[in-house]
């Protein structure tokens, strides 16, 4: 008994020219249709590797930003804007304090106003003291104090004032005025109304401040 293969030549080997031509083309053509629906789907498993790894290309390249987004948050202090405002405040208010200081220097200390204008008054003629009182110290500042509590003790500036009533002629009062004027310790003026009442003697009202940090009530008696 023939092997299929032999039988197969057998049948090969009677088959004209054209014949064995159409044979050939057959399997050659069955060749390279398999040849290709292989390489096709190799091809396409390829391209759907690629794709799927741009994908993740893509997703790591975002994913990098996103970090550098984040890290640049981070390296950012959030108390920085804070502290620059804070920095500013504080140098406006050592900027305040100094032009404070500044302006207090020549100013009469409160305690210090009784005695010299009581000095200024044994100098001066043709003026009598008729009345001299305290104005009780006016806070300048708006600030809350907590009694029970020192060490929340802020600093604040107070209108210390003085009230006097003087008699005199016109000429004596205008003297006495512009000797506290001339003075190198300034006062404020807050009131001052003159009026005669027999003449040449004439009555004058005067209320005059300075400031101190300092809110202790000034004495008449100093």
């Amino acid at each position: 008994m023939k092997q299929p293969w032999q039988y197969l030549e057998t049948k090969f080997n009677v088959l004209t020219e054209r014949e064995r031509g159409l044979i050939f083309l057959v399997v050659a053509a069955l060749v390279v249709m398999l040849a290709y629906t292989f390489i096709d789907a190799q091809w396409q498993q390829l391209k759907q590797h690629k794709t799927h790894l741009a994908n993740i290309e893509q997703q790591n390249l975002l994913s990098e930003q996103q970090i550098g987004l984040y890290n640049q948050r981070l390296a950012i202090d959030p108390n920085e804007d804070y502290r620059q405002r804070l920095t500013l405040i504080n140098e406006q208010a050592q900027e305040i304090d100094a032009n404070l200081k500044s302006q207090m220097i020549d100013m009469v200390p409160a305690q210090y106003m009784p005695t010299m204008l009581a000095n200024l008054l044994a100098n001066m003629h043709g003026v009598q003291l008729d009345s001299f009182s305290s104005i009780p110290p006016t806070p300048l500042l708006d600030i809350k104090e907590n009694s029970d509590d020192k060490a929340d003790h802020k600093l604040n500036l107070y209108s210390h004032g003085i009230k006097l009533s003087l008699t005199g002629d016109y000429f004596s009062i205008l003297k006495f005025v512009k000797a506290i004027e001339d003075m190198p310790d300034k006062l404020f003026w807050e009131h001052l109304d003159y009026k005669v009442d027999s003449y040449p003697k004439g009555t004058m009202e005067l209320e005059m401040y300075t400031l101190s940090i300092n809110k202790d009530f000034i004495g008449v008696a100093n």
